[in-house]
């Protein structure tokens, strides 16, 4: 019998990490696949065997490993930090920016638009200096005025 499962699930069910419909699933392939019943009681049997000592974490230890973690934390971060990423600078940089963007772009929409409004107000005058410029009346200018 052909089956698509592998040392993984095998590992995932012995540890109970399967999801309800994929362990009955798996349980009712153990019954019909006698290759797959002989490894998962293998697994059952090596890892049974191995005896791994229970962890005791009293709340001293816990302390002290949480001292230690926020030291790590607090070294590292006093470390790298540049004073624009250190809390709080994100957002003041970034208002300081959008407004100096806002001061720059604004002065030049000014400057752009008063240069319109001279040119708008100063159109005649102007086409009569091109029209100067181009009768080359204005290089002879000083000596018009002499006269």
């Amino acid at each position: 019998m052909k089956c698509n499962y592998n040392e993984n699930d095998f590992v995932l069910y012995y540890y109970d990490e399967l999801g309800l419909p994929e362990r009955k699933a798996f349980e009712a392939h153990l019954k019909d696949c006698k290759r797959c019943a002989s490894s998962i009681k293998k697994l059952k049997a090596s890892l049974d065997s191995v005896n791994m000592p229970e962890s005791e974490l009293t709340a001293d230890s816990s302390g002290q490993f949480r001292r230690k973690v926020y030291e790590k934390i607090e070294e590292r971060s006093s470390r790298n930090s540049f004073i624009l990423f250190r809390p709080g600078m994100v957002q003041t940089s970034a208002l300081a920016l959008l407004l100096l963007v806002t001061v720059i772009g604004g002065v030049r929409y000014y400057d752009a638009r008063a240069e319109r409004k001279f040119i708008m107000e100063n159109y005649d005058l102007m086409m009569e200096i091109e029209l100067f410029e181009d009768l080359e009346i204005l290089e002879y200018l000083d000596e018009i005025e002499e006269v």
